[in-house]
């Protein structure tokens, strides 16, 4: 029903463009890597939900949390930025960002297809003479550096755990910035490099600490740990294109990985609360995205 009320968009537009054909081959497709996803998906699907009745899971959920959504929502218009700086020459377009985050519900489709439709259906309702190729392009650039990042940030988590965070925080934006600067110097995209690194980068940072205060309201401590094992694994699970935003093979890792440091079960549940407040806010993100979108025209 989330998805009906979300994918409001312009048929026609979308049947005249070879990349919406490519997309529907790919979704209709019964190619191996396709069936394997799927599997993959299920399995670990199956696995967690199985994992957590065995152990007698129970979970609460503090409304209150929502109260931190900001920090996300923050974090997301950086994102949002970074795509409109890369797409529209280093400018930034208020349109875009709105096309931006009028896709976020789009990840929740198999093979996360949603996002690229959506953005490119809602960019030609603005622009007559819009790219679709770019649009790929410019998409395709911002996954790699989100999961790189999150990467980055997630790596975290092999550090001795009784660092303070608000210590550790600094001090792995500084070398990020760093890596930023050098990375672009060496492959000679210095200017577009950075511009592009930098509001990912802070964005991926802003994830991570909010992930840090949700779980210090739901346990009552700080664990750095598990948390930046949340973020190691969200990323990966976002090379699994099959799995519609990673459900299942993201809570699958995070408690294979949970298990190897010998953290509680019950930091488990961490990823089925993140999993539930992503989706709130992402849900109503679009919603509000789109309402907006709507009475402007």
């Amino acid at each position: 029903m989330i998805l009906i009320c979300f994918c409001n968009y312009n048929r026609n537009n979308v049947n005249n463009s070879k990349i919406f054909v490519l997309f529907e081959k790919v979704l209709n497709s019964d190619s191996f890597i396709k069936k394997f996803n799927y599997l993959l998906s299920s399995a670990s699907l199956f696995f967690v939900i199985r994992y957590f009745w065995l152990q007698g899971f129970s979970m609460s959920f503090d409304i209150k949390i929502l109260f931190l959504s900001p920090l996300l929502w923050l974090a997301y218009l950086l994102f949002a930025i970074s795509w409109c700086l890369n797409i529209n020459n280093k400018k930034i377009n208020k349109d875009y960002i709105f096309i931006w985050f009028s896709s976020l519900i789009g990840k929740y489709l198999p093979f996360k297809v949603g996002i690229p439709l959506f953005r490119i259906s809602e960019s030609k309702k603005y622009f007559d003479d819009f790219d679709t190729k770019r649009n790929i392009k410019t998409l395709i650039i911002e996954q790699l550096f989100i999961i790189f990042w999150g990467l980055y940030f997630g790596s975290l988590f092999f550090l001795p755990q009784n660092i303070n965070f608000f210590v550790i925080a600094p001090v792995s934006i500084f070398i990020g910035l760093i890596l930023t600067l050098l990375i672009g110097y060496i492959f000679k995209t210095f200017k577009q490099f950075v511009i592009v690194n930098i509001y990912i980068l802070f964005g991926q940072f802003l994830i991570l600490t909010y992930l840090v205060f949700i779980f210090e309201f739901e346990f009552g401590y700080f664990d750095l740990a598990s948390v930046a094992s949340y973020v190691l694994v969200s990323s990966l699970s976002l090379l699994f294109v099959g799995a519609p935003a990673g459900i299942g093979i993201r809570e699958f890792l995070y408690i294979q990985l949970l298990n190897y440091s010998n953290l509680s079960y019950e930091i488990a549940s961490f990823a089925i609360i993140i999993r539930i407040v992503f989706l709130l806010n992402e849900v109503f993100l679009t919603f509000i995205t789109r309402m907006y979108s709507n009475l402007g025209k």
